[in-house]
């Protein structure tokens, strides 16, 4: 049996986009660079296994397994980051030295778990400290079907037994329909929690109730707030019902993988809500509320480690361009969080947009090769807005970014703009299994030569989550390299970017 053992607590992951779990979805890599500057506790942590079973697959180098961990106790790093091993034997197993709880997205071969019937999602799951789970996949990559045994199984009994329960995406449904199944969702999960009371401790309840509310949260966000048919009455009734949400402890912000963007969003309501305001799916604010009112929200509304947590979190994971409202953000946190744990984390990436990725800096004049091993550089794209796609063959992000980017694409054909997709694949044959699926088919597709994510335009723009936008202007410089995601709103932040250089 193969062993991949990480002996790192730089172990992160953001969500896949998937039926059950609908978070924003992002994948990334870390540096050396970044992680020799940023020295991290290693001490405490605790041997974890992650092993399975899977039939018919022949011992095979292409054959990988890959598994994404999202750790939120590292804020500078809060992306999917991918270890991979390869099935011997027809098993896999990986050991990981964990201290806090984290989640779990496993890829088998580029594809996810089936869950619910789809197959482009990766599975995602509650891991913790200690826990020695074993996978067995005899019976197919269909999530029922996994049988989950092992220290630490038994959370996996009290997830099936959620999703048998209850679902966490109402595409045709009102938007008023769609908030009353939230709030009976989370009733319902909550209670067959309660259930588990016999079988889990209780610290592990409240992990698995602060993972389902962030999860309904959001998908109640995309199903009532962002529907062109939802009145202001029913959005103030959201905004009522998930700035109030009780059940789950504030302090479970240090130790629940995505609870920090629900608590977030709640002080945003919160504001709104004292404010008489809306949600409004504009181009500039979502939330009708700028970098410093949003930051004067999370002050107000949380204190102490809880509040340090939530700003620190809300700074790095919705970093836009270092506007002038952002900065004042950042040199507020820096000036009087200094004995923060992660003062040094936000110090690093602001000096790093400031001094090298700021607009208007040069963008890297990249040479990597096409699928017909020709060799595309930027200066070949002179004249031309360039968007810059960076992504991996099993990334469940790039999966769901690739209809809205097609549709962009679409959208501005015949116009001085060209769409690239560079592959961090290590592999030709992975690589060229992707495309179209986890890229857009059409864009221009490169390939950083099997140097995966320590190839220089990867180290260059700082990437460590997948997908990653970075958009050039005509002349070769950088108009962002952190572009708005078009799933957030349909596209309209990134293209009205986009039209503002076609004029010029």
């Amino acid at each position: 049996m193969f062993n991949c053992r990480i002996e790192s607590k730089i172990l992160v992951m953001q969500l896949s986009l998937c039926i059950f779990f609908l978070m924003s979805p992002c994948v990334g890599k870390t540096h050396q660079k970044v992680a020799s500057q940023i020295p991290l506790d290693n001490q405490n942590a605790v041997r974890t296994v992650v092993s399975g079973q899977i039939t018919g697959y022949a011992d095979n180098a292409d054959v990988k397994v890959t598994a994404v961990i999202f750790d939120s106790a590292n804020m500078l790093y809060s992306a999917k980051i991918p270890l991979e091993t390869t099935i011997k034997g027809g098993e896999f197993k990986f050991e990981l030295n964990l201290k806090n709880p984290v989640g779990i997205s496993l890829y088998i071969d580029g594809k996810g778990i089936r869950r619910l019937g789809i197959e482009y999602v990766g599975m995602y799951e509650l891991f913790e400290p200690g826990d020695s789970i074993n996978m067995d996949f005899s019976n197919g990559l269909e999530y029922n079907s996994i049988k989950f045994t092992g220290k630490g199984s038994e959370k996996f009994d009290c997830i099936r037994a959620i999703e048998k329960d209850i679902v966490l995406e109402w595409p045709d449904e009102s938007p008023e329909t769609s908030l009353s199944n939230a709030k009976k969702a989370l009733e319902m999960g909550f209670h067959t929690i309660d259930l588990f009371k016999n079988r889990l401790p209780t610290g592990t309840r409240d992990l698995l109730k602060a993972d389902l509310l962030s999860r309904i949260e959001w998908a109640a966000l995309r199903s009532v707030m962002q529907q062109p048919t939802a009145s202001d009455s029913i959005k103030r009734a959201f905004q009522e019902w998930a700035g109030n949400i009780s059940g789950v402890n504030d302090s479970l912000v240090t130790t629940a993988p995505i609870y920090a963007h629900y608590l977030m969003r709640r002080a945003i309501y919160t504001r709104m809500n004292e404010q008489n305001l809306v949600y409004e799916d504009s181009n500039a604010e979502p939330y009708r509320l700028n970098d410093n009112e949003i930051y004067d929200a999370i002050s107000k509304v949380y204190r102490g480690s809880v509040q340090d947590w939530i700003l620190a979190r809300y700074l790095i994971d919705y970093r836009k361009n270092l506007d002038e409202a952002r900065v004042i953000c950042i040199k507020r946190y820096l000036k009087r969080n200094q004995r923060s744990p992660f003062y040094r984390q936000i110090e690093y990436f602001y000096n790093e947009y400031k001094n090298r990725l700021a607009e208007g800096s040069p963008a890297y004049a990249f040479s990597l090769r096409d699928t017909t091993g020709q060799v595309v550089s930027l200066s070949q794209f002179s004249g031309q807005v360039l968007l810059i796609d960076f992504y991996f063959n099993g990334c469940g992000g790039c999966y769901s970014l690739v209809p809205i980017l097609k549709q962009i694409e679409e959208h501005y054909n015949g116009k001085a703009i060209k769409f690239v997709s560079i592959s961090i694949d290590k592999t030709i044959s992975i690589w060229k299994d992707g495309i179209g699926t986890y890229s857009v088919p059409g864009s221009v597709q490169l390939y950083t030569n099997g140097t995966a994510d320590r190839h220089p335009v990867i180290n260059f723009y700082n990437i460590y989550a997948y997908p990653t936008l970075v958009l050039i202007d005509k002349d070769g410089k950088i108009v962002t390299s952190r572009a708005p995601d078009p799933r957030d709103d349909n596209g309209k932040a990134l293209m009205k970017i986009i039209d503002d250089k076609l004029r010029l």
